[in-house]
């Protein structure tokens, strides 16, 4: 089967997506937390913890794709 063949890759594909999303959102979470507090905004503030949010459920999704693609033992 193919997705078993190119298991690996695939692992290392979807890591490094979720390590790219980490990253773009703790650039926006720091970015907007910057604006928001210069520019006296709960909205905007409010974005950058959104996008905090977005960064813990990325860590969560990604450990639990590792747990569930291990094979049963």
């Amino acid at each position: 089967m193919i997705l078993q063949e190119n298991g690996a890759a695939r692992n290392r594909g979807i890591t490094l997506a979720s390590i790219k999303g980490i990253i773009g959102n703790v650039v926006l979470v720091i970015f907007k937390m910057i604006v928001g507090f210069a520019s006296n905004s709960i909205a905007i503030i409010l974005d950058a913890v959104n996008n905090f949010n977005r960064c813990f459920v990325l860590c969560i999704d990604d450990r639990w794709y590792k747990i569930s693609s291990q094979r049963g033992r």
